[in-house]
């Protein structure tokens, strides 16, 4: 298989530009498309007089007409899907929150089922962001990226404040306030580590977690197909290039398998990696202009001139959202979910020992942590 991947919306450290969402476009193809692809994009830059497709440089109707002339050739001629994933940047900052303060393997005072239960995870991340003033919410990033231990409890606190906007439940107030109670006691038990290194920050940026998003996509379409990676092309990076191929090197033959019940996913080595890593200039791949095509389109919202071709390229999109909208929409499958399944009453007892036993172990530990002071 081969993979040509472009992004839109690259921020570095900057979360909060004009651009609040981050895009990762990639086509995936069992068989290389290079030949067939080539010969379309170069007859366009031809027509047009240009040294590179740029959607952003041309009249919609000749994206539409070039995308038409992509999916035509892909449809007839390959294996293949597009993978598009997009972070709302500000919902990462809330993201990255809760990691920080609510990761039960380093608070001990953090409910466990919370942190490691898909769900009730994606509910604290809902609400959270919804504490997060917009100025809070950039204070605590940049106190995140320079391992600023008292600013980032400033910025608990002022969290704090608002925990009157959290929805009437006492169950999800008391996690709240049991996580934060924790943190700002023993934020010594905490990870800081993001400002270790000069490039420490990049693994938390967008663009990293769009990376690696892509990177499970890319296994996942390798097992289905039942083809071996050859190549893995990335746009030209100047920031993010080094940590890209690093990532790329160490992680390559990595690959995620979710597990059934909402628990964190298992790591597989496979014996096989994502193929070789390359990342040159759209200019001279002509590959990767194709991508920046579909990617363009599939960004846009709310225009019906482009509405058709968008149905049909999303025909073969796979996508992959950081961002309140979904993590909503995770929550509330679940909810159906579990209120659809009948739970006897050795179940319900079962699930109340569980959960004792955590509670059990949370407080041992604070008890463990208040001794040592």
């Amino acid at each position: 298989m081969y993979i040509f991947a472009d992004e839109s919306g690259s921020t570095g450290r900057n979360l909060f530009d004009r651009q609040e969402w981050y895009y990762q476009g990639a086509i995936l193809c069992k068989s290389d498309p290079s030949d067939g692809l080539g010969k379309i994009v170069t007859k366009w830059n031809e027509k047009l007089s240009t040294v590179r497709l740029h959607a952003t440089d041309m009249h919609k109707s000749i994206v539409v007409e070039i995308a038409e002339e992509i999916l035509d050739y892909l449809d007839d001629n390959h294996i293949w899907e597009y993978y598009l994933g997009a972070i709302h940047k500000p919902y990462q900052c809330a993201c990255k929150f809760v990691d920080l303060v609510f990761d039960s393997g380093e608070n001990k005072g953090a409910h466990w089922l919370w942190y490691n239960f898909e769900p009730l995870r994606h509910k604290l991340c809902l609400v959270v962001d919804e504490m997060l003033t917009p100025q809070n919410r950039e204070n605590f990033w940049q106190a995140f990226l320079s391992d600023n231990v008292n600013e980032i409890k400033k910025s608990i606190r002022n969290a704090y404040t608002y925990l009157h906007r959290v929805e009437n439940d006492q169950r999800v107030r008391k996690v709240v306030k049991d996580g934060f109670d924790c943190a700002l006691r023993f934020s010594d038990e905490l990870t800081f580590s993001v400002s270790s290194r000069r490039d420490s920050y990049k693994i938390h940026t967008p663009n990293m977690i769009g990376f690696s998003g892509l990177h499970h996509r890319a296994h996942q379409f390798s097992e289905k197909n039942k083809s071996r990676p050859v190549a893995f092309v990335h746009d030209q990076q100047s920031e993010f290039g080094k940590s890209m191929k690093q990532f790329h090197k160490f992680f390559g033959r990595t690959q995620l398998i979710d597990k059934k019940g909402g628990l964190p996913p298992l790591a597989k080595i496979n014996d096989y990696d994502l193929g070789q890593f390359s990342t040159p200039s759209s200019k001279e791949n002509t590959i990767l202009q194709a991508v920046d095509i579909l990617l363009w389109l599939l960004q846009r919202k709310d225009d019906r001139e482009i509405s058709g071709i968008k149905k049909r390229i999303y025909k073969n999109v796979h996508d992959n959202s950081i961002s309140g909208f979904t993590s909503n929409q995770i929550v509330k499958t679940w909810m159906y979910k579990l209120r659809m399944k009948e739970l006897s009453a050795q179940g319900f007892e079962r699930a109340k020992e569980f959960h004792n036993s955590l509670e059990e172990v949370r407080e041992d530990n604070i008890m463990e942590m208040m001794a040592d002071r």
